[in-house]
């Protein structure tokens, strides 16, 4: 699959193009990681408080049940955000390696997990022709690109 996935990007200019525009650098007024997760703790606050009213009277069932749905929104935007900022950073460090093959090497499995979930759209895994045979067969496998 690592040879796959670098002979894709390789070749692909629009993947590399899609892969150069995530990792540009964000503008000066972007949040950072930590502002982020800031962010997400203050929304994440924000839910406990509506719990805490509501289970004290003041708040009624339906004004709680909105309050959380705005605070879900809330929440998966910021992870959204901060799952794009970390992503970012694998890719990046990827990009800029002397040459894409050490630049794969040098990444973590978690990064060249994030890196093969930008290009990859499924993996499929075909029945195997021979039964009881214990060996891996490449032509079982399809990669399906982005």
């Amino acid at each position: 699959m690592q040879t796959a996935a670098l002979a894709r990007l390789e070749e692909d200019t629009a993947i590399r193009e899609t892969l150069h525009r995530l990792t540009a650098p964000a503008a000066p007024e972007a949040p950072s990681v930590d502002d982020l997760l800031e962010k997400l703790a203050g929304v994440e606050a924000r839910r406990v408080e509506a719990s805490r009213e509501y289970a004290e009277g003041p708040l009624d069932m339906a004004a709680l049940q909105a309050i959380l749905v705005s605070v879900d929104a809330q929440a998966d935007g910021v992870r959204r955000n901060i799952e794009g900022v970390s992503l970012a950073s694998p890719a990046r460090a990827l990009l800029t390696a002397p040459d894409l093959a050490s630049g794969w090497d040098a990444r973590s499995t978690d990064e060249r997990r994030a890196l093969l979930g930008l290009l990859l759209r499924k993996v499929v895994v075909f029945r195997s022709t021979s039964h009881g045979r214990n060996t891996f067969d490449a032509d079982r496998i399809e990669l399906v690109w982005q």
